[in-house]
């Protein structure tokens, strides 16, 4: 694998975060045809794919990990509200957000629970 020069690295991390090839060019100090051309460059492409994949990965760990912190305030929510109704919507939340309906065979309609 061709080793990417400092420039181009900086392009895949700048590309990989978000920024345009006109941004990332006018960044580094390349034209964006250069941009253009790098990213037909092999070596380039894998670079930049690893590094948006790694970055996804990142988020969805990120997430992954704040899901149950959300399940605990969605339960202590749950527990704590004094609302009927604001009680029933997380009730109806967290059963949709678990699937806890489908294999037990419940069905949700308009808010009611039916068995």
């Amino acid at each position: 694998m061709t080793k990417l020069t400092p420039k181009q690295t900086s392009a895949v991390l700048l590309l990989a975060s978000g920024k345009t090839a006109r941004e990332v060019a006018k960044q580094i100090g390349v034209t964006p045809e250069t941009i253009s051309h790098w990213r037909r460059q092999p070596s380039f492409a894998a670079c930049l794919n690893r590094t948006c994949w790694g970055l996804l990965e990142a988020g969805r760990d990120r997430l992954r990990g704040a899901a149950d912190q959300a399940a605990q305030k969605l339960v202590e929510l749950m527990d704590t509200t004094e609302s009927d109704e604001v009680k029933r919507k997380v009730c109806l939340d967290i059963l949709e957000i678990s699937r806890l309906e489908e294999p037990y065979g419940w069905t949700i309609r308009l808010g009611n629970w039916a068995n």
